[in-house]
């Protein structure tokens, strides 16, 4: 009897730790700019329910919320489209910036200078 004791003691601490677990790690995911996390809405195959489950659909609520996302993924995809017009101009002013002003080759820079008048 103290094993199923201990064994029910066990799986009720699990099963009042698991939706904080739960909900630490997509909020974590999240923060850590992984936008499609949410909590799970069940443990191994069975629906949350109760409180448990109000709190799991707040969290997600929030995290999918008001266009969230969509917004954080369209800011995303601005800069990284910014980043690669300002990369492709840097680019563009350095190589018009060497045809320019073209640098001396090594033979020419290793020549002395002449200080006879003519």
């Amino acid at each position: 009897q103290w094993g199923q004791m201990e064994n029910s003691v066990n799986s009720l601490i699990d099963d009042l730790l698991w939706p904080t677990a739960e909900m630490t790690r997509a909020i974590s995911a999240v923060a850590q700019g992984d936008l499609l996390q949410t909590v799970r809405l069940e443990v191994d195959g069975r629906p949350l329910e109760g409180e448990f489950l109000r709190s799991a659909t707040i969290v997600n609520t929030v995290l999918l919320g008001r266009d969230y996302r969509k917004r954080l993924v369209a800011a995303g995809d601005t800069l990284a489209s910014v980043q690669r017009m300002v990369c492709a101009t840097m680019s563009a002013i350095a190589n018009s910036s060497s045809s320019l002003h073209p640098r001396p080759t090594a033979s020419a820079a290793s020549r002395p200078v002449s200080t006879k008048s003519a």
